[in-house]
């Protein structure tokens, strides 16, 4: 029993699955899928272009510019666009922030799903198995959480080695990085789980080939 206990905190139970019993191929949320990621999208929307906006923030993190500076007089932006370009330190901190909070509810619709496709048995038998999972919850997300920024340090590096400035410019550099794990690296580690490669047996194979299906795979 203890041995099964210590298996669970690896992944997920809704993870460890009989090997003889196939997935639930057909299942596809697709109305909750429409209506989850539409909202989604424009909350991403509203959060890059007017969270930054905000007048608050723009007076605690906006510093003091002639406003003939504000603007290229032989190449002029949209007075909408000054907001947005005048600081892009606090206006990279104000995308990390709402993204913080909407990937995170994200990744919550996706583990919930990937729960319903792994799922086997009878309803009484998925409520159990869906009930035990939901007990890995604050685990699994504050795994998700650790993997994240550790993954936006390794970032980071990749785009100094693409050829970001190494020594200046080192808040808008991090923030992107950042700001690309949270979009890239959260939710998929919150609903899978990060593929471990201490182990060979049959439900840590599968657990890697889904991640590389996720982003190495193409058809």
């Amino acid at each position: 029993m203890a041995k099964k206990k210590s298996k669970a905190q690896v992944a997920p139970p809704e993870l460890q699955q009989n090997e003889n019993v196939p997935l639930n191929a057909g299942f596809f949320p697709f109305a909750r899928y429409t209506s989850v990621v539409g909202v989604h999208t424009t909350l991403l929307t509203f959060t890059a272009l007017f969270l930054p906006r905000t007048t608050f923030l723009l007076e605690l993190t906006t510093p003091v510019m002639d406003q003939e500076l504000r603007s290229s007089r032989d190449r002029p932006q949209h007075p909408f666009l000054e907001d947005l370009t005048i600081s892009p330190v606090s206006t990279l901190f104000c995308l990390c922030a709402g993204v913080c909070v909407l990937q995170g509810w994200w990744g919550g619709w996706m583990r919930n799903w990937w729960i319903e496709y792994a799922l086997k048995g009878s309803d009484e038998q998925k409520k159990s198995d869906k009930k035990a999972a939901d007990k890995y919850r604050s685990t699994n997300l504050r795994s998700a959480w650790v993997t994240t920024f550790a993954a936006s340090a390794v970032v980071h590096i990749i785009l100094v080695l693409f050829g970001a400035p190494l020594t200046s410019h080192v808040p808008q550099t991090y923030l992107l990085a950042l700001l690309l794990s949270l979009l890239v690296v959260l939710p998929p580690v919150y609903s899978l789980g990060w593929p471990t490669f201490s182990k060979n047996d049959s439900q840590t194979l599968v657990q890697r080939l889904t991640w590389v299906r996720l982003f190495a795979e193409f058809r």
